[in-house]
């Protein structure tokens, strides 16, 4: 999963400018492919931001994650979700239909 994550954290990098999303027909995409993409942010600083507005630990029980600003899922129900709580930042590699299931960062 962290190679999973880092080779997206590279392919992503090389792309540098503010995404204005224009839309399509019955879809959205990017003004030009090189636009830098924001989630809940108006100026994002790096290819991707997301920004959930919320500060808490990530849960360990039930099957939603209010604290998550994001999630990555693989083709079963593996999930690593990604948060932060006050000046920290947390990974938490579960199952999105048990969150008080634990997997390996690998």
């Amino acid at each position: 999963m962290k190679k999973l994550i880092l080779s997206l954290a590279i392919a992503m990098s090389s792309y540098c400018s503010y995404a204005q999303w224009v839309p399509g027909t019955g879809t959205i995409y990017p003004a030009t492919i090189t636009d830098k993409v924001g989630i809940g942010i108006t100026s994002p600083g790096v290819t991707l931001t997301t920004r959930s507005g919320i500060s808490a630990l990530p849960v360990t029980s039930g099957i939603t994650q209010p604290g998550g600003a994001l999630r990555v899922e693989g083709g079963d129900n593996a999930v690593v979700d990604f948060g932060t709580y006050s000046t920290n930042t947390w990974i938490q590699a579960t199952d999105k239909t048990s969150l008080d299931v634990n997997y390996n960062l690998i």
